[in-house]
């Protein structure tokens, strides 16, 4: 399912319980990520989902390369008994701060 930056943003800013996860790989992470994200690797993702996230009903936002990517990813989570996955798909710092400023 696919969710907006701006209700990501909402979502922070009402500190929502949520788990922001970014599946690109650790060298683009570490270059730059959104806020309170975590970086679990598409590639990883099916063996180290479990331990980074425990609580399997919690809401999870996606967000990677690409949207293929992330349907990809909620593929992996929702066959490995997550029941709220949402995709913001691409991530591009413009666009995420953007939409943050229209609200």
């Amino acid at each position: 399912m696919r969710i907006s930056s701006k209700e990501v943003y909402a979502m922070i800013s009402s500190n929502k319980d949520i788990c922001i996860v970014d599946v690109r790989d650790k060298y683009d992470y570490e270059i730059e990520h959104l806020p309170k994200s975590i970086n679990i690797p598409i590639d990883i993702l099916p063996f180290e989902a479990e331990e980074f996230i425990k609580n399997k009903s919690k809401y999870i936002i996606l967000y990677s390369y690409s949207n293929q990517e992330c349907e990809l990813a909620i593929d992996i989570l929702t066959n490995n008994g997550y029941s709220n996955v949402f995709s913001m798909g691409p991530y591009t710092k413009l666009s995420f701060e953007a939409e943050k400023e229209e609200s």
